[in-house]
């Protein structure tokens, strides 16, 4: 895809390096971790919950870059793949009211070596942006699909598996800064693969337009995600998945 025009997302590791490195800043020095999450990621400092769910946020982007590192084709990636265990050691041994700064005193030589990798993926495998209008649209989408399915008579197991499916594409819709188009992608493909396993609750009510609203709507967004998909993206992005599930549930 040739769009010089397109804006790029950085890419997970750069995210990453940004995330933990900032532990380090000047205005975090000695104070607990969970003010520095907060200001960060947003939150209520002094909710439990809402710092563990960014923690949560900061692996699943660990996870992220473990992945896309290992998809690079540069003869450095084995370096590069080095600084992933020394960081989820760090994270594992985190508490919530630690000093944030720990988290760069005990990781200077791996955060060195995710900023290199995060030039490299800078090159290999760019990502085009998903403008934050575009964003906010899909999720107010999700917000009038889940009063339609709340307030029409459909099975309840039927409207509790589309709810739940809403639910996790909303999270990665909110979290798009932190896990990009491929925590939007796998959102997707479970709420398909939720809807292939649970074909005996969806299909009966296949015709229903409820139904048929929560596909468009998901496949609006697959066609979003997919036009962000980058080198490393190709076959990889739910476009294909998508197709030839709506393909079955449709006989």
């Amino acid at each position: 895809m040739d769009e010089p025009q397109r804006k790029t997302l950085t890419n997970p590791a750069k995210r990453l390096h940004a995330i933990l490195a900032g532990a380090g800043a000047k205005e975090y020095q000695n104070k607990e971790f969970r003010k520095y999450l907060a200001a960060t990621l947003g939150g209520d400092e002094r909710n439990d919950l809402d710092m563990f769910r960014n923690l949560l946020g900061v692996y699943d982007l660990v996870a992220l870059t473990e992945r896309r590192i290992a998809t690079m084709r540069h003869h450095k990636r084995q370096t590069y793949a080095s600084c992933i265990r020394p960081v989820v050691t760090v994270l594992q041994h985190m508490q919530l009211n630690t000093a944030s700064n720990q988290i760069t005193q005990q990781l200077q030589h791996p955060l060195d070596i995710l900023d290199l990798a995060s030039d490299a993926l800078d090159q290999e495998q760019p990502e085009f942006l998903i403008e934050q209008s575009e964003l906010d649209a899909l999720y107010l989408d999700a917000e009038k699909l889940e009063e339609m399915i709340k307030s029409a008579e459909l099975p309840l197991e039927l409207a509790t598996l589309l709810l739940d499916c809403i639910n996790r594409i909303k999270t990665a819709l909110k979290n798009y800064k932190l896990t990009g188009a491929e925590g939007l992608d796998r959102a997707i493909k479970e709420a398909y693969g939720t809807a292939f396993v649970e074909h005996a609750v969806v299909l009966p009510e296949k015709d229903n337009p409820i139904v048929g609203a929560f596909w468009d709507w998901l496949g609006k967004i697959n066609t979003t995600v997919s036009a962000c998909k980058s080198a490393y993206a190709v076959g990889l992005i739910a476009s294909d998945v998508v197709i030839h599930l709506l393909e079955y549930i449709n006989r």
